[in-house]
């Protein structure tokens, strides 16, 4: 049997502990990923929506539900980085302006930074406010397990849908929403 030095032995170790640090953080990164591409849902629940506050990205505050009391409200929690986020927002594009003419509120939700966010608006042309959410207290209180999440938030501050995931053709899905919202 082979000698081994005790530095050798703890150099191995060392090797051994940054190789399990790699694989925890590329499961994490996988299990990340996993709640992006999740199957979309829709089901209908009727608990008050968490209150908070938080500032908005370009200066004011928002001040949820309190401030959109008898309006039905939108809350799509996303990342830039997510693809099935980046699928959502450009399907829905066309459609907010129709919303807020009806009067549906809609806020986005989201950790990052003030300028990634920014630039992110830029290039996709989305002119929808942005909540910040820099620690994730909003999307904990919600119970974002994975993006995008869209809730739906009736005019008395009750969540009565959540959706997570998105694929083609949910916009028609989202737009019954709406008209039942709406008219409530």
């Amino acid at each position: 049997m082979p000698c081994r030095s005790p530095a050798l032995r703890l150099e191995q170790k060392g090797k051994g502990v940054k190789a399990l640090r790699r694989f925890l953080l590329w499961l994490l990164v996988l299990l990340l990923l996993a709640g992006c591409f999740a199957r979309p849902e829709g089901k209908e629940s009727f608990k008050e929506a968490p209150a908070f506050r938080q500032p908005l990205l370009g200066g004011g505050e928002l001040n949820f539900p309190a401030d959109c009391r008898g309006k039905v409200t939108l809350l799509i929690f996303f990342s830039p980085n997510c693809p099935a986020c980046v699928q959502e927002l450009i399907a829905l594009r066309d459609q907010f302006s129709s919303w807020e003419g009806q009067g549906v509120k809609i806020f986005l939700v989201a950790p990052e930074p003030p300028s990634v966010l920014t630039s992110f608006l830029q290039e996709y042309n989305l002119k929808v406010p942005v909540v910040l959410d820099p620690q994730g207290t909003v999307g904990s209180a919600y119970g974002v397990t994975g993006i995008p999440l869209s809730v739906w938030v009736d005019k008395q501050g009750r969540i009565k849908y959540k959706s997570l995931g998105w694929r083609a053709g949910k916009e028609k899905e989202f737009a019954s929403w709406v008209a039942k919202l709406t008219q409530e």
